[in-house]
């Protein structure tokens, strides 16, 4: 197992006109570079996060000489994931794109139980992307509860009203973010 230096910042939340401590976990890029596993470049990871693929915390986000960037577990999981597509050729635009997907994705109900399930690797977890060349019709994260992970793609149901040109993508997340546990 990778030990990773996370840090735990604390953050001031204004709730109900008062400010609330927050503790939240951080990672800087070469936590995210450990993360992300063997053969991961920390080059590729800064020019992830200088693209706006990954998102630093807005407080350390071009924070000046001697602040180095933090990363949420959210852009961790993020980044783990965006490596899949990165390792398959995609460009930085195709990544990006892919990133804010997932962003969005993150907010549904459901999610994050498979994102934890994939970090215990608890079950096979699967990225589902629907997109076209030029934008992500649709993705989620689905889990199989069976054991032919071939048969589960192949009888997974398509988008009816997809554009003609789109691709449905399966990524096995398990491997890529079982560092994270």
């Amino acid at each position: 197992m990778t030990t990773i230096g996370t840090e735990t910042i604390t953050k001031y939340v204004l709730v109900f006109r008062w400010f609330v401590a927050v503790n939240v976990e951080t990672y800087s890029l070469a936590d995210l570079t450990k993360l992300m596993g063997e053969g991961a470049k920390r080059r590729t990871v800064q020019l992830w996060a200088e693209a706006g693929v990954i998102q630093a915390d807005p407080d350390t986000e071009r924070a000046g000489a001697g602040t180095h960037r933090r990363f949420s577990k959210d852009e961790a999981i993020i980044a783990c994931i965006i490596r899949a597509f990165a390792s398959a050729g995609m460009n930085i635009g195709s990544l990006l794109r892919f990133s804010k997907a997932l962003r969005l994705l993150l907010d549904r109900k459901g999610v994050r139980a498979n994102i934890a399930a994939a970090i215990a690797d608890d079950g096979r977890v699967f990225l589902k992307v629907l997109s076209t060349p030029k934008q992500i019709v649709d993705c989620e994260i689905v889990r199989n509860a069976g054991d032919d992970d071939n048969r589960f793609i192949q009888e997974y149901p398509s988008a009816p009203d997809a554009p003609a040109e789109a691709i449905m993508h399966f990524v096995f997340l398990n491997p890529y973010l079982r560092h994270l546990g």
